[in-house]
């Protein structure tokens, strides 16, 4: 019986020790991460969905209307969950910091972001997609 470190396992070890390097660097790892995604949707959110909803215009095609309506709310709630559910996050992810602090300051919340979050928020754009392509089909019907 041999014991020891085989080639592969010498590998797996220096690329995970990357990885966790990566994550932790403030300006290309998670934070960048973390603020880029979290941006996006605060703007999906605020200023492009909720005007929809709001929409006078809209209201002189009531089916049109009501569709898009659905089709907002349906991205509105996994991502109104989302926000909430990584806000806690902010203190760690949501400042680039310079330095030696840019790997180091808030590591807790840079490593659950990169290895559980950041899974998430990719699942989350999955899910919202589709819903995006429908509000922009349904805006490219309606009658100018």
């Amino acid at each position: 019986m041999a014991f020891g470190w085989s080639a592969g396992d010498i590998l797996t070890a220096i690329n995970f020790i990357l990885d966790v390097a990566s994550a932790l660097d403030d300006v290309s790892g998670s934070g960048h991460s973390y603020r880029a995604t979290t941006s996006f949707l605060e703007d999906l959110s605020e200023h492009a969905l909720a005007p929809l909803l709001t929409c006078p215009a809209l209201d002189a095609y009531p089916e049109y209307k009501a569709s898009i309506n659905k089709q907002v709310l349906a991205i509105k709630n996994p991502v109104t969950t989302f926000m909430a559910k990584v806000k806690g996050l902010e203190k760690d992810l949501g400042v680039p910091h310079k330095g030696r602090a840019r790997f180091f300051k808030g590591w807790k919340g840079k490593l659950k972001w990169h290895f559980f979050t950041a899974k998430e928020a990719e699942a989350l754009k999955g899910d919202i997609e589709p819903h995006i392509r429908i509000i922009d089909q349904l805006m490219a019907r309606l009658p100018v």
